[in-house]
């Protein structure tokens, strides 16, 4: 049987202030070709399908183009909600969508839900399991004694009926260790939902286990107990994380070694991550060929003021390219500079007296360029205000602000 594993997909995610939509799209029509090449018995999905529990139009639309044209193809399609997801609005329809081999558990329930597909060797049972929590594994099975996560899922599958003598598959998004060691974190991976580790060693009665929740493709403990990672890259930290795209995993009969391997997708936009002297990084972008690229910056001998973050924007926007990023470490003698008139102070932009303010409090360190956007939008906010000094605090502003940030951030 021929599947292809992937995870995390986070529909609707937002980095740095910028929309990934169309980089999800591309991505998802790549992904479509590569089923028509290899004709997979089924497509397991692990997770994190959104990347929030409430996703906006474009991330809903975007899941339903995905579902229907693998439906087309008559390829079992089988989803498991993450930590970022509702798992009951993931589910919405998903009696319906089963007479279409779309096969959806958003909510874990007390008996796993069990989906079998026949090859030429017999069946494979594909076990689908959202992401749990050692509440509800507790709240099953009348049990107060259940803390950890790695306990709770021992617990839980103790109560399954999984015959080892079959082919067993299973979809999991948790946090799997081996040896006591967790795996590397991708800048854009958050703690939100708990990430309580559970040894590999747990799932020694499945053939494959297909794991999202972590964003670099890896195997855990043994070669069949697997991360698909990301499809794309979400921050910048994940450029140093090797090709992405789906697992390949090929199950012969029971007991024969299941084959694996990663076909790479190349990205609608590349991100790269960039060191050097101001110097080197000029050198670097007035030379080289790359466009359309997600680029961060570290610049490693000056301060970076507002004239070298506009000049190497417009540098970068010329070819294509956005600038997520563009920070220095460089440290400077006296970080904030002193002895300024208050008429010096009144004509400097009340975002850069944040910067200012911000980068004295932070040993030196400037604000990264998705701060310093958020500065600019509270500054512009709040000097459209009129505050008097009887005014009470206007909440709704501060609520804009923090909106704005989660926006940036993408949480």
């Amino acid at each position: 049987m021929r599947l292809l594993h992937l995870s995390d997909l986070h529909l609707g995610k937002s980095i740095y202030g910028y929309s990934m939509i169309e980089d999800q799209r591309f991505w998802i029509d790549e992904f479509l070709k590569v089923c028509d090449e290899q004709k997979p018995d089924a497509v397991m999905v692990a997770g994190d399908v959104y990347d929030r529990a409430t996703p906006g139009a474009a991330a809903i639309m975007l899941l339903d183009y995905f579902i229907g044209e693998i439906s087309n193809r008559q390829i079992p399609l089988l989803i498991i909600a993450g930590n970022h997801d509702s798992g009951e609005r993931l589910e919405y329809a998903g009696e319906i969508l089963k007479k279409h081999d779309v096969y959806i558990a958003g909510v874990p329930q007390r008996k796993i839900t069990r989906v079998t597909l026949p090859d030429e060797e017999g069946e494979v049972n594909f076990y689908l399991l959202p992401y749990l929590y050692p509440e509800r594994v507790a709240s099953f099975f009348d049990r107060n004694d259940i803390k950890s996560y790695e306990e709770a899922m021992i617990n839980y599958l103790s109560h399954q009926d999984i015959d080892t003598s079959e082919r067993n598959v299973l979809i999991a998004h948790q946090n799997i260790i081996a040896d006591g060691v967790e795996a590397e974190r991708g800048g854009s991976e958050t703690m939100s939902g708990g990430i309580g580790p559970i040894d590999y060693s747990v799932f020694d009665d499945f053939d494959y286990v297909a794991l999202g929740h972590i964003h670099r493709a890896r195997p855990v403990g043994r070669s069949q107990v697997r991360y698909a990672g990301t499809p794309i890259c979400y921050h910048l930290d994940e450029t140093k994380q090797g090709k992405k795209g789906p697992l390949l995993v090929e199950i012969g009969p029971k007991g024969e070694e299941i084959k694996v391997e990663t076909i790479e997708i190349k990205p609608l936009h590349r991100m790269r991550y960039e060191k050097g002297t101001k110097e080197e990084l000029h050198a670097m972008f007035e030379n080289d060929n790359g466009r359309d690229e997600y680029v961060g910056l570290v610049m490693t001998d000056e301060r970076v003021d507002s004239v070298t973050y506009a000049y190497f924007n417009d540098l970068l926007q010329k070819r294509g390219s956005k600038l997520l990023e563009f920070r220095s470490e460089a440290k400077s003698q006296s970080g904030v500079r002193e002895g300024r008139s208050r008429e010096e102070i009144q004509r400097e932009s009340l975002q850069d007296l944040f910067a200012e303010l911000y980068t004295k409090a932070n040993n030196d360190e400037p604000p990264t360029t998705e701060e310093y956007e958020m500065m600019k939008f509270a500054a512009d906010k709040m000097s459209r205000c009129e505050v008097t000094k009887d005014a009470n605090p206007d909440n709704s502003l501060v609520d804009e602000v923090i909106a704005f940030a989660r926006q940036l951030g993408g949480e």
